[in-house]
Parts: structure tokens; sequence; C-alpha cells
């Protein structure tokens, strides 16, 4: 369940809430501008490009992984050896359950 979360949930909520937040944001800098407030340093930052870029970089991220990243396996991994003079190839192996006493 928690695997579900956090690879699943949050990935998938995190732009939503980051959404509303710059939205709020955006509007308290609208609003100051109307009334003629001086906006606070931190607003005049370029918060829009930051995001932004980030979103870019963490979807390229999650491409890049989804297309070129290993399949996880379960087992022992066996190396590559040779048998009988032929090359047997690695691969994976289940592990044995140990015996129950029934």
């Amino acid at each position: 369940m928690t695997r579900t979360i956090i690879s699943i949930l949050i990935p998938f909520i995190a732009p939503f809430i980051l959404y509303a937040i710059w939205a709020w944001f955006t509007n308290r800098k609208k609003e100051a501008l109307a009334d003629g407030k001086p906006l606070a340093s931190w607003q005049t930052w370029p918060w829009a490009i930051l995001f932004s870029v980030g979103s870019v970089l963490a979807t390229a991220t999650l491409v890049i992984l989804f297309f070129f990243g290993e399949p996880i396996q379960e087992g022992r991994w066996v190396p590559p050896t040779v048998v009988n003079g032929e090359m047997v190839p690695g691969h994976y192996e289940p592990i044995p359950r140990p015996p129950t006493d029934d």
C-alpha cells in the first residue's frame, strides 16, 4: 500500500497541489498590485519558470527511466557461465522456499 501511495498517488496529486499553491500566490500578487501595495522580494522571483523547468525535468526523468530502466527482478542472479563449451547467459533463478514442518 505504501508503495502504491509513493509511486502513484503522490506523483498524481502533487501537480494539482502545486498548481493550487501557485494560483493562490498569483492571486495575492494581483490583488497587491491592484491595491498599489509594494510586492515582497520573493514575489518578484520567476516562480512559474522555475516550476515549469522542474516539471519538465521530472517528466523527462520519469520517461527516461520508464523506457531505459531495468525491470525489477525477483530471485537470485546467476551470472553467465560456460557449460559443456556453450555460453549460458545470465539469468534469475527463483529462490527455493524453506521446507515447512507440517
